[in-house]
């Protein structure tokens, strides 16, 4: 019934834009919403047409491509059921070399839908926010940071394999604020 709740106050809230953005996590504590979204969706009560998204943080060296990467569960679980266009869409590419050309791409993104509407987040096992491990200055924007050994290990667990987590690339606090 939370998640129910939760589609309907995210729709209610987009509803109010003309070119809503969504700012996606990954995760499990968000399923339950995109699950409710898409049947919303489903069932006309929602139009999702004009609807954007942008991922809210990637692992470096992961990217769309990648099972367990966070792009890869958002669009398995949001953006591909709601049918958004590529164009409508922006993950971090954590597979490119010049992680300040990603910030700036994500950055220009947000910017083009002058900020966004709402932001799914959750905490992490150490109280992380996106990837803003705990004593990131909260003035911050998007920027890579270096994973603390909790949120290496609680991220294993996207992977069918162990894989060798050691920085993401996140909106900061800033962009939240």
């Amino acid at each position: 019934s939370l998640s129910i709740q939760a589609a309907e106050l995210v729709a209610s809230f987009l509803k109010e834009s003309t070119s809503p953005l969504l700012c996606a996590a990954s995760g499990d504590s968000p399923l339950g919403l995109y699950k409710e979204l898409c049947q919303l969706k489903e069932q006309g009560i929602i139009d999702t047409s004009n609807w954007a998204v942008v991922s809210l943080d990637e692992w470096v060296g992961l990217n769309l491509t990648d099972e367990g990467s966070c792009a890869y569960s958002i669009t398995r679980n949001l953006t591909k059921p709601l049918g958004l266009a590529d164009k409508k869409v922006c993950f971090f590419d954590g597979r490119k070399a010049d992680t300040d050309e990603v910030c700036r791409e994500v950055e220009s993104f947000i910017d083009s839908f002058k900020g966004m509407d709402v932001a799914i987040l959750g905490l992490g096992m150490n109280g992380h926010i996106g990837l803003n491990e705990p004593g990131t200055p909260a003035t911050i924007r998007t920027h890579v940071s270096i994973l603390e050994p909790l949120t290496k290990q609680v991220g294993q667990k996207y992977f069918d394999k162990p894989m060798p987590l050691q920085q993401g690339i996140t909106l900061g606090i800033g962009n939240l604020m």
